[in-house]
């Protein structure tokens, strides 16, 4: 996120630099932002924080996450000094591990194998579809993003029903 609003915000002065780090393979990557959710993710397991909340602090906590990301999002998209858009946000790292929490406090009986399956399989064809779209479609923004949110979940379907058969898949 540091390197994503140094960039957009260009606060180093320097426009070479700047332009190297508003590469998104720059910041947006497994090391600079799938890796420390999957850590801390591991971490509120691991340690079962779910258990030192009470349901109605993480729906609290989720809330002013989610007024914490609205904030954030409608204060970047009207800044005048920004140069480009904003795939991530400071207040992710709040929302996201109560998200999680709040998933670990719901007891879903014997269709947590179902739902690994699904997240898996739509995190890994998410991309494929959204560039696919990106490509032979005219879709952009919201539109976007809710038509690849619906295809991936589509598609997990089928992907899960051939995992059956081939157990490499996922």
């Amino acid at each position: 996120v540091l390197i994503q609003y140094t960039a957009t915000y260009h606060l180093l002065g320097d426009n070479s630099l700047d332009k190297i780090l508003s590469y998104q393979f720059i910041y947006r990557n497994v090391l600079f932002f799938a890796y420390p959710f999957f850590c801390l993710g591991f971490l509120i397991n691991k340690h079962l924080l779910h258990k030192y909340f009470s349901f109605k602090l993480i729906l609290i906590v989720i809330a002013i996450g989610v007024i914490a990301l609205i904030t954030e999002s409608y204060l970047n998209y009207y800044q005048t000094t920004r140069d480009g858009g904003f795939d991530m946000f400071f207040s992710l790292i709040i929302l996201c591990p109560f998200i999680l929490i709040l998933f670990l406090k719901i007891n879903i009986p014997n269709e947590s194998k179902k739902i690994a399956l699904y997240s898996t399989s739509i995190y890994f064809i998410h991309l494929f579809i959204l560039n696919l779209y990106r490509e032979y479609t005219e879709l952009n923004g919201t539109l976007l993003t809710l038509t690849t949110i619906v295809s991936s979940v589509f598609f997990s379907y089928f992907i899960i029903k051939l995992n059956k058969r081939l157990k490499f898949i996922l």
